[in-house]
């Protein structure tokens, strides 16, 4: 190596120290007046029954986070200059140009949602418009590489570019359900691109993701458990393009089977947790945008984890699958990330942590499609074949049972209870079919929505499809009789909710269980709440 190669790679090295510290010291310097402004403003995230906090928290992180990157990343760019006399290209110069109007524009796009709740199509189709920006300024996904073969993709790179960068831009924020995850998460992905990036000498890509990764350090700071701030929706929105746009950038300037190794270990996590949550929704009956408590880091939560242990658990889960990125492409082997990946999902749901519910359901599903041979019902009812308990400790089972056993008594072909409890922690889901030769024709049925409720509240709901088999009686009558079955199995879960909430309630305040009948629930709803 040459004394001219040797002090350029050690100037670059400093270049890249110097983009990581100052984005750490911006963000410690930056966030406390964020924070103090966003209290003095009320742009405040306030509790709810969804969420975990207790009092008010200061939102606008995103902000802190993104003028600290800017500020590190155009020192580094300015020590570069005057050291290293590094000259970009063109392109680097136009794509940054366009990286950093997009953070600037998702940001102004996240702060509006954060204080006004924009609706999900509106603030989708800003998305795509930001992220079409970028795509038209050079970023794009032209060829992906499967197991060394390189296939083009043409005029599908554009639209598959854009879904890259919405899905980037969400990935994060989804998973910012408690203090620090989505910090933390982002942290790892920004040091993982930003390895790989200078371990191919792709100088640019490599600043912007290590002054991001400081400034997330820093923010961290502010907002590990117990937070003081938050990053919003705004923050998580910018940490997600950003990391995803790099990482199309990467794949630009990289060797192909790169292009496979990076996204799916930076977004093997995201992916896992996104992935569950639609399969359970759709599978339970429920728009897969309906808000739960199925989350990882709920899961974690209600297994007894505090928040400071769920979220640096899912962090070393992300870092694990990112240092299997770093020595697939060290070593040249895809392999590498697929089966860390694939370990990874084997031990969260054989070890019961996560996904297993998802697993039950997915395997609940192909027996009543007659797909797998096993069976526990000789009977041929399925009664047992469709329940699983998603989350929680009651035994739905037993009333589940009882609604089966009497199911045929009463012409009823389809049966599917859905249990909600968000609040105490209680997720339930069970479907039957009579057996296939009570199967009705369309038009000689009846159908039926039940809500379950709780002083006002929609605690679940049970849908039934029922036979036209009495011509002498009257649908109407028939369906009657059946609603007058259900009255004391609503009255039932009425009883087990308010258990539940005494207990939950109890558990706070570390007091002994009162009778389910000795407080009103209105009384046990403030009380909750107050906690």
């Amino acid at each position: 190596m040459t004394l001219s190669s040797l002090i350029f790679s050690e100037y670059r090295f400093a270049t890249y120290a110097i983009a990581l510290l100052v984005g750490w010291l911006a963000a410690l310097a930056l966030t406390p007046v964020v924070r103090r402004a966003g209290v003095k403003l009320g742009f405040v995230d306030k509790p709810n029954a969804r969420k975990l906090q207790l009092n008010p928290i200061a939102l606008g992180g995103g902000i802190a986070v993104l003028g600290a990157t800017f500020t590190a990343v155009a020192v580094a760019f300015l020590f570069a200059d005057v050291a290293l006399t590094v000259t970009f290209f063109r392109d680097d110069a136009r794509l940054l140009a366009g990286l950093a109007f997009a953070t600037v524009a998702t940001l102004a796009l996240g702060l509006y949602d954060d204080a006004r709740d924009m609706r999900g199509l509106y603030k989708l189709i800003a998305q795509v418009a930001i992220a079409s920006v970028l795509v038209y300024l050079g970023l794009g996904i032209p060829v992906i590489a499967l197991f060394g073969q390189d296939v083009e993709l043409g005029w599908l790179s554009i639209p598959l570019s854009i879904f890259w960068l919405v899905g980037s831009t969400n990935a994060i924020n989804l998973l910012d359900g408690i203090d620090g995850l989505a910090s933390g998460i982002g942290m790892v992905l920004c040091l993982t691109l930003a390895t790989i990036n200078a371990y191919y000498g792709q100088f640019p890509e490599a600043v912007v993701t290590l002054a991001m990764a400081g400034a997330l350090f820093g923010f961290l700071r502010y907002n590990f458990a117990p937070a003081t701030i938050y990053l919003g929706d705004a923050g998580s929105m910018v940490i997600g393009l950003v990391i995803g746009a790099i990482a199309l950038q990467t794949n630009l300037k990289t060797p192909a089977f790169v292009a496979m190794v990076v996204p799916l270990a930076v977004w093997a996590v995201p992916i896992l947790d996104s992935g569950a949550a639609i399969v359970r929704r759709r599978l339970t009956g429920r728009s897969i945008f309906a808000p739960d408590r199925g989350h990882l880091h709920h899961a974690l939560l209600t297994r007894g984890w505090t928040v400071p242990q769920a979220s640096m658990f899912i962090t070393l889960i992300c870092a694990v699958t990112c240092l299997s990125a770093v020595l697939g492409v060290i070593w040249q082997n895809e392999l590498i990330v697929v089966v860390t990946v694939v370990l990874v999902v084997a031990f969260l749901i054989s070890s019961r942590t996560f996904g297993h519910v998802e697993y039950e359901l997915l395997r609940a599903r192909l027996r009543q499609s007659g797909l797998t041979f096993s069976s526990n019902d000789p009977s041929g009812a399925g009664r047992q074949h469709g329940a699983v308990r998603l989350q929680g400790s009651h035994e739905w089972e037993v009333l589940w049972d009882s609604i089966v056993e009497a199911a045929p008594s009463y012409g009823l072909t389809k049966l599917q209870l859905t249990i909600h409890m968000p609040r105490v922690h209680e997720a339930f889901y069970a479907s039957w079919r009579a057996p296939k030769g009570a199967k009705p024709i369309a038009d000689s049925s009846w159908r039926v929505t039940h809500p379950l409720t709780f002083d006002g509240e929609v605690v679940g709901k049970l849908d039934i499809v029922g036979l036209v088999d009495d011509h002498e009686r009257s649908t109407l009558s028939q369906i009657a009789q059946v609603l007058d079955f259900l009255e004391p199995i609503e009255d039932e879960v009425r009883e087990v909710k308010r258990s539940l909430l005494l207990s939950h309630v109890a558990k706070k305040n570390d007091a002994p269980v009162a009778p389910p009948t000795s407080i009103d629930p209105k009384t046990l709803e403030t009380s909750l709440a107050a906690h």
